[in-house]
């Protein structure tokens, strides 16, 4: 949801099709846009509905560590992004049929939610980038990163975010706004659209530090993270198959039996090494060799190699999110550079239509974004599987 901010108020007032259509003429794109319209919208209340169960299911299970705090917060964000998106899609129809018959004006309306809606996908976008560094650290570094990202400083981090990135968009909110004032088209003193003179600069600004500055920066971070998350998963999995697959030796005059394997008898014996005198076993007793076997293990059980079983589930979700997030964002970043790469591919210019049919493009795939991340947890979160399952009376999948 978080477009480039002029090109919502653009697309808001985009029923009045710019003559210059350029490569898509104009029939089609108005039909286009009102498909998008209630697609988006349908999209945006599935998704809303799917975070409000993420929500439920998240705070059952209770937010006890970094990972949870995170998928909590991301919970929130998601939701906010959706239910907002969805608000914007009922004013963009009502401003289509008739926006003079309501007291507060479905455009100005938009034109502020919007932002927050945007505010809200930016966030979803810095918190998969920390919550995808996180996880990284935790295979890069898996004896350290517990101490590094404690339950306190993810409740930090995510406030952290959450209070700069509102404030990378409170100079909108200081420029614009909603107010009452005479709306001289119906005659009558309604709720309409401020802006200052100063509001276009503003905007500009917002472009590119919020949705290309940040933007790319947080898909760097995340494409790193990820491809270290995957390589490491690889390895883990690659150094467990080897140690499965290495044959146990065959019992002789060096190897000896565990103390599960042993009788009563021999587990004395391993025990006490003067006890083979009074029980008459003539089985010579080598205790180096047992050593060296519990040894062995514990090497194995604490090599950097391997990941347990349950951080393997976790980093393996959490690379799931951010590949999911880079292929969406991808699309938002992709029109970026294309706006600036060619100036006529704007609001009003030459290429006026394939521009909003670009921008269209890319704010589906954000609304896609959120929704599916309930189908990640299901798949490859067992607490949250069974969690979900009891919550809803819905039998557990094995």
């Amino acid at each position: 949801m978080s477009l480039v901010n002029e090109t919502e108020r653009e697309l808001k007032g985009s029923h009045n099709i710019s003559e210059h259509g350029g490569l898509i003429d104009d029939q089609t794109l108005r039909i286009f846009l009102l498909v998008f319209t209630f697609v988006t919208l349908g999209l945006s209340l599935l998704g809303s509905a799917f975070n409000c169960i993420n929500i439920t299911v998240f705070l059952t299970l209770g937010a006890k560590d970094c990972v949870s705090v995170c998928l909590l917060s991301l919970a929130v964000s998601d939701f906010t992004c959706l239910f907002l998106g969805a608000v914007c899609g009922v004013c963009d129809i009502l401003d289509a049929y008739g926006s003079a018959d309501f007291y507060v004006d479905p455009r100005g309306l938009y034109y502020q939610v919007i932002f927050i809606s945007s505010m809200s996908y930016d966030i979803s976008t810095y918190i998969t980038a920390f919550i995808s560094l996180e996880r990284c650290l935790c295979v890069a570094l898996p004896f350290r990163f517990k101490e590094l990202f404690t339950f306190k400083r993810a409740v930090l981090a995510m406030a952290t975010i959450f209070c700069l990135t509102f404030c990378c968009y409170l100079p909108h909110y200081v420029t614009s706004g909603l107010r009452v004032q005479w709306d001289p088209r119906t005659n009558t003193t309604r709720v309409l659209l401020w802006s200052s003179k100063d509001m276009p600069a503003i905007t500009a600004f917002l472009d590119l530090w919020n949705h290309l500055i940040l933007a790319v920066t947080s898909v760097v971070i995340v494409i790193v993270c990820t491809h270290i998350m995957v390589t490491g998963l690889k390895k883990s999995s690659q150094f467990q198959r080897r140690g499965a697959a290495r044959p146990s030796e065959p019992d002789g005059p060096n190897n000896f039996k565990t103390s599960n394997e042993v009788g009563e008898g021999e587990e004395n014996v391993l025990r006490d090494p003067d006890s083979r005198r009074d029980n008459n076993i003539s089985t010579p007793y080598c205790p180096t060799n047992v050593e060296k076997e519990s040894s062995n293990k514990i090497k194995v059980e604490k090599s950097p190699q391997t990941l347990s079983a349950k951080n393997r589930r976790v980093v393996k979700m959490v690379s799931t999110l951010a590949i999911v997030s880079i292929l969406c964002n991808t699309s938002r970043l992709l029109f970026v550079v294309a706006l600036r790469a060619e100036p006529d591919i704007n609001f009003g210019h030459r290429y006026h239509n394939l521009y909003m049919v670009i921008l269209v493009l890319a704010y589906i795939f954000q609304v896609i974004n959120a929704p599916v991340n309930i189908f990640i947890y299901l798949k490859l979160n067992p607490s949250y599987r069974k969690t979900f399952s009891q919550i809803f009376g819905i039998g557990q999948t094995k």
